[in-house]
């Protein structure tokens, strides 16, 4: 890998992109579809990123997603063409978002995507009703699910259908009202109901 005629590198050959704690960035290049070969990508605690490129769903092989800590409120519709990432998280600082900012988190529908995925942590997104997709129970290898310190009053429906799921947040959660039927949970080990309202239990 000496040779002085090589003017660039296979994008197949970058596997993993840190870029965390990058306080100014605002964006990432939309050219970062072009890295078949990235496993990790780690724009956590960049607080100014707002977006991520819609082209992402091309990072075929992607496995793990970590955009913690960033202005992030509508992923991509094509990130749920990640057929192999394990971990996703958009998860905010406590506190650092309210219903009174207006800024609202919306999940894409998944439409039978994301085939892999075990742990999704969207803690702390101002998470409203409608936020979370209709069709998230059919993230049929998540196992552990963080949704706590949102704002919903009610969940999906499906949710009850994540049968792999092991672990469910929803502390903080102090607007949720009910909770669907956990009948098709049968791996669910922990249910983390503190600090919040609710009235009955199914």
């Amino acid at each position: 890998m000496w040779d002085s005629e090589i003017r660039e590198l296979p994008s197949y050959i970058v596997q993993w992109l840190t870029l965390r704690h990058l306080e100014s960035l605002v964006a990432l290049p939309s050219s970062i579809g072009m890295l078949k070969g990235l496993v990790i990508l780690d724009v956590s605690n960049c607080y100014k990123l707002e977006s991520l490129p819609e082209d992402l769903g091309d990072v075929v092989n992607l496995k793990k997603l970590d955009a913690t800590g960033t202005l992030i409120s509508r992923p991509p519709s094509s990130v749920v063409c990640l057929n192999k990432l394990k971990f996703m998280s958009f998860a905010k600082q406590r506190y650092s978002v309210s219903l009174e900012d207006g800024v609202y988190f919306v999940f894409p529908q998944v439409n039978e995507g994301l085939r892999s995925l075990e742990d999704l942590d969207l803690s702390y997104c101002n998470l409203i009703d409608g936020g979370l997709p209709e069709d998230i129970g059919s993230l049929s290898s998540l196992k552990e699910l963080n949704l706590s310190g949102n704002n919903f009053e009610h969940l999906p429906q499906s949710i009850a259908q994540l049968g792999a799921l092991r672990s469910l947040d929803l502390k903080e959660c102090k607007r949720l009202k009910e909770l669907p039927g956990f009948m098709g949970m049968p791996n669910l080990v922990t249910l983390n109901l503190s600090i919040n309202n609710i009235e009955h239990l199914p």
